[in-house]
């Protein structure tokens, strides 16, 4: 991406996103006396912590496997049935060790997986191209029990499915840092913040190209730490264990895209990346959601007050039904110095990564990544004035950029047959470009999945 007169375009230079992550404001570095003194005061006389609340799971052996089957019937069938069940558990996310699909995504032929809540019928869909990115994981689904389908249509060939193992989610942990003495938070409903999994942060849309999200660097060290991203949360349950929204409100982070600094503490944590689009309504978040921050360079103090919204965890006397679920409360902006941002507003585990938003402009400013609040300091994060963060900004990758797609074997911007005949060229001599399901091997299903996305267009 290139920036010029206040705006940012698009890499191909034709598509202005208007007034982006704060280029279009420009503001001074200066720092009153006093905010300097309260941050200085919190940094030395209190204990700070990044704040992320990691869902508890279990990895349950399961054993499946459906052999070769196919669809001999004249119409689309169920050709394998299986029911997992694992008692006690709160909610199941599945795992595919093996899935052949038959058949292409873009003709209508594909064989799917289907996967269902008995608990809630939340439903999922997933055919080969979705597989690839959901990185043969599913939704999460409510309650211990999910039945799972092979569908295949008429005469399209061999199909199977093997599983090893699920993970079994149960109740999560306690950590607060609250600023007086109660948790002023209430529930909020803003449709542009989403909870990260199993990391436990909060991740949010913004005014990019591709609107794309932000989170705290802690919560992206690496490609397990966000492996789902939820929007629409409902209620926990009173064991504080999580529910999940159905899976039109899930999607998978797409790992090319992601950009962090892995967090190196306060002032210094930051991450960038971007999700796929739902399986079962073909939407992105932004498309489902309707809606972004803008965003904005932090501004001097000067009496502002700032909102924190995110999926922090509650403990008594607070619902155990709040725990992870969206809430927002708001205090006084404390103090602004180099790239860290200092508020007093109550937050907790599972609020890192939540936007910084400056109640007098409703921009963001920042992102919140460690707790530390008492009577004369605050909480703290990152501003968006970073160096590193704008860096990543500029430059973004896989589906935060604008022309991402693995059919696009040469990288021209076009899916043309050269990219067939180069993509067959790097197959057969087994190069590692040609593993395109990233699976360490190149083999037939990932002709059959380049051939899937070149079909398709991408």
């Amino acid at each position: 991406m290139r920036r010029a007169s206040g705006l940012v375009f698009c890499s191909t230079g034709k598509k202005a996103c208007g007034n982006h992550h704060a280029v279009h404001r420009s503001v001074g570095f200066s720092l009153c006396v006093a905010g300097l003194i309260l941050l200085t005061n919190a940094h030395v006389g209190y204990a700070q912590s990044t704040q992320t609340a990691p869902l508890i799971t279990e990895t349950m052996p399961v054993k499946v496997d459906s052999g070769l089957v196919e669809n001999t019937t004249d119409q689309q069938a169920v050709v394998f049935t299986t029911r997992i069940f694992i008692p006690g558990a709160d909610a199941i996310r599945l795992t595919f060790d093996k899935v052949v699909l038959s058949g292409l995504v873009s003709d209508g032929s594909s064989s799917f997986l289907r996967m269902r809540s008995t608990l809630d019928n939340g439903e999922q869909r997933l055919n080969a191209i979705h597989l690839l990115q959901w990185k043969n994981t599913s939704a999460f689904f409510n309650g211990d029990e999910v039945i799972v389908e092979l569908v295949a249509q008429p005469g399209t060939g061999l199909n199977r499915l093997v599983m090893r193992s699920v993970q079994a989610e149960f109740a999560p942990f306690t950590d607060e840092s609250i600023c007086g003495d109660t948790d002023d938070r209430e529930l909020s409903q803003d449709p542009r913040m989403a909870r990260l999994l199993p990391v436990g942060c909060t991740g949010w849309m913004i005014d990019d190209c591709n609107h794309c999200f932000l989170t705290a660097g802690h919560c992206a060290r690496g490609s397990n730490y966000i492996t789902l991203v939820e929007f629409n949360v409902p209620l926990s349950n009173h064991n504080r264990s999580l529910n999940h929204p159905p899976p039109e409100d899930q999607y998978a982070p797409d790992n090319t895209s992601r950009q962090s600094n892995g967090g190196q503490g306060i002032g210094n944590d930051y991450a960038y990346f971007g999700v796929f689009p739902n399986p079962n309504t073909g939407l992105t978040p932004y498309e489902a959601q309707g809606d972004a921050f803008e965003t904005a360079l932090p501004p001097p103090v000067d009496g502002q007050r700032i909102n924190i919204t995110g999926y922090g965890v509650t403990s008594p006397p607070e619902p155990n039904e709040w725990t992870q679920v969206q809430k927002e409360n708001d205090g006084p902006y404390v103090s602004f110095s180099g790239t860290t941002v200092s508020y007093q507003v109550d937050t907790s585990g599972g609020n890192s990564g939540s936007p910084v938003l400056d109640l007098e402009t409703g921009e963001a400013i920042g992102i919140h990544t460690h707790g530390g609040c008492n009577s004369s300091g605050g909480n703290f994060g990152t501003g968006l004035n970073h160096p590193g963060l704008q860096m990543f900004l500029d430059n973004p990758l896989g589906v935060c950029a604008e022309t991402a797609c693995l059919a696009d074997f040469n990288g021209d911007g076009l899916v043309d047959s050269e990219d067939v005949i180069l993509f067959v060229n790097a197959w057969s001599q087994k190069e590692a470009d040609a593993d395109i399901n990233e699976d360490g091997k190149v083999d037939v299903q990932d002709i059959t999945l380049f051939l899937n996305l070149w079909s398709d267009g991408c």
